[in-house]
C-alpha cells in the first residue's frame, strides 16, 4: 500500500531468480477493493437475505408450536373456569413439539375429566337432594293435612262435649230445681 503520483495504489513485489530484479506489479487501490466492496455488497446482502428468511421461518414455527399452542391452554382454562369442559378436547389435537407443553396440555385435559366428572357427581347429588326434600316436603304437607284434620275433629269433639255439659247443667239445675220444689 503505497502513494503513486497522488493515487493510492496497491502492489505486490517478487524477486526475478535469473536477473535479480525485483518486478512489482501495481493495481489502483480504487479498483481493486472495487471489486472486493462488490463482492462483500453481494455477500452482506444474499446473508441478510438468508437471515431474515430463517427469522420468518422461526417466527412462524414459535407460532405454531409454542404461541398457538400456549393460546389454546388459556382459552381452555378460561373455559373451564367458566365450567366448558368441551374446549379441552382441542388441546389434543395442538401441535406442540416441546414436551413440557404436551404435558402441560395433557394435565389440562385430565383436570377437565376429573372437574367433569365432580361436576356430573355434585350435580346428582343435588338432584337426589333435590327429590329427597320433595319427597319429604309432600310428607310433611300430608301429615300437616291428617293434622289439621284431627284438630279440626276435635274442636269439633270439644264444642259438642261444652254443649252436652252446658246441657247436662241446665238439666241438673232443673232437676235441682224440681227437687226442690217437690219437697217443698
Amino acid at each position: 500500500n503505497y502513494d503513486y503520483h497522488g493515487e493510492r495504489m496497491i502492489g505486490s513485489a517478487s524477486r526475478e531468480p535469473l536477473t535479480g530484479w525485483i518486478v512489482v506489479d501495481p493495481t489502483r487501490l480504487k479498483s481493486f477493493l472495487g471489486s472486493y466492496a462488490l463482492a462483500f455488497l453481494l455477500i452482506f446482502a444474499v446473508s441478510l437475505l438468508v437471515w431474515i428468511v430463517l427469522a420468518l421461518s422461526l417466527r412462524k414455527q414459535i407460532q405454531r408450536f409454542v404461541v398457538t399452542p400456549m393460546e389454546r391452554l388459556r382459552d381452555s382454562a378460561n373455559a373451564l373456569a367458566q365450567g366448558d369442559y368441551t374446549q379441552v378436547s382441542t388441546l389434543s389435537v395442538t401441535p406442540t413439539s416441546f414436551a413440557e407443553l404436551h404435558k402441560l396440555s395433557s394435565d389440562f385435559q385430565t383436570m377437565s375429566g376429573t372437574l367433569q366428572i365432580r361436576e356430573s357427581e355434585l350435580q346428582r347429588a343435588h338432584d337426589e337432594l333435590e327429590a329427597r326434600v320433595a319427597a319429604r316436603t309432600e310428607e310433611l304437607s300430608i301429615s300437616n293435612k291428617e293434622l289439621k284434620i284431627t284438630s279440626d275433629n276435635l274442636q269439633q269433639s270439644n264444642l259438642e262435649l261444652q254443649k252436652e255439659i252446658a246441657e247436662r247443667k241446665r238439666v241438673e239445675a232443673q232437676l235441682a230445681q224440681n227437687l226442690v220444689e217437690i219437697e217443698a
